[in-house]
């Protein structure tokens, strides 16, 4: 298994690798735990709503254009990346959307920067030429994030989701690749 290793700001060494079936249960876990954290992904407490045998199905159908990125400091999951992509759509199996996700406590280490150019890279090497994304248009610190690594605004989803009855605005943002 290819692993990407990187030294963070706090100095501490954190690997990168694509998801396995094995990862599936504690993956789980991870991700329900991060769902609570924060009010910017798009899922929450609840989670994904996935059984451990649909996640494994998840991780076991990966291919190059579609994956699951796990971020870990001590073997312990602290982040995770995605880039899923519709292959069997000709005239959309060049691009591929992403998702990140980071545990609060490890917010600010780098984690989030080096998940994505990893992904980018992995999306680079599989043919994709464009990857999306989109955030909350009030999350700063992602917005700061995504244009770092040279993804450009490209438009509003206004009414983009709903949180606790309150609508948010979604930025969609791109990048060429």
């Amino acid at each position: 298994m290819e692993k990407y290793i990187f030294e963070l700001k706090d100095g501490r060494e954190l690997v990168i690798r694509k998801a396995e079936e094995k990862d599936a249960e504690i993956f789980l876990q991870y991700f329900n735990t991060v769902g609570a954290e924060t009010d910017f992904l798009g899922f929450g407490a609840e989670g994904p709503k996935l059984t451990v045998e649909e996640e494994k199905e998840v991780f076991r159908s990966s291919t190059p254009k579609n994956f699951f990125l796990i971020a870990e400091i001590e073997e312990k999951i602290v982040g995770s990346c995605s880039i899923n992509t519709n292959e069997k759509r000709i005239r959309s199996a060049h691009f591929g959307e992403l998702g990140i996700v980071v545990l609060k406590n490890y917010w600010n280490l780098g984690i989030g920067y080096n998940l994505i150019k990893t992904a980018i890279k992995y999306g680079k090497q599989a043919g994709l030429k464009k990857i999306n994304l989109d955030t909350r248009k009030d999350n700063q610190k992602a917005i700061s994030l995504y244009k770092k690594l040279g993804f450009k605004e490209e438009g509003i989803i206004t009414r983009g989701t709903l949180i606790n009855n309150k609508f948010y605005d979604l930025l969609i943002m791109g990048l060429k690749i």
